[in-house]
């Protein structure tokens, strides 16, 4: 059965999170605050960077922050806290991969790109043995997630937030 509520105490901390990574690019290049980049310019056995620029030290707390700040939302703070930080683990992993197959930051990687924290979560929740969600809420929010971050990716694209419409 859909069950509209359940879908949405997954996706939103995820999105939230997600788009709060974003907007702290932003600001950041805005404002010209600084950040250091994850892999602190480390290469790995293959001579390319480790994760890339886009995934930073800010990252971690920005991710914990919004989860449980999303977490109180959806009035689970420990589910919140969870999904944020899947977050940053399944783009960070994406990330990790995209340099593997010499992608560049801001190359689109269709499906991945809209789905990477969604896969993170399904996985960090699996191996922890919470099993708050069923299988059909997941492919329920798989869906909705493409179409939804898709959108929303085109949307702050023109309104200059985002580098890229992907």
């Amino acid at each position: 059965m859909f069950k509209l509520s359940l879908i949405l105490q997954l996706l939103i901390p995820l999105w939230l999170t997600n788009a709060g990574f974003n907007i702290w690019s932003f600001i950041r290049k805005k404002y010209n605050l600084p950040d250091y980049s994850l892999d602190l310019n480390k290469k790995f056995f293959d001579q390319k960077r480790i994760f890339g620029d886009s995934k930073t030290m800010m990252g971690i707390p920005l991710s914990l922050i919004l989860g449980c700040l999303s977490g109180l939302l959806i009035q689970k703070l420990n589910l919140g806290f969870i999904l944020g930080i899947s977050t940053y683990i399944g783009s960070t992993i994406s990330g990790f991969f995209k340099r593997r197959i010499g992608l560049k930051r801001g190359a689109s990687f269709p499906v991945l790109d809209q789905s990477d924290y969604l896969i993170a979560a399904y996985s960090i929740l699996n191996i922890l043995n919470i099993n708050y969600f069923d299988n059909q809420t997941y492919i329920y929010a798989f869906f909705t997630t493409l179409i939804v971050h898709s959108l929303t990716n085109i949307i702050t694209y023109k309104m200059g937030i985002r580098k890229y419409p992907w």
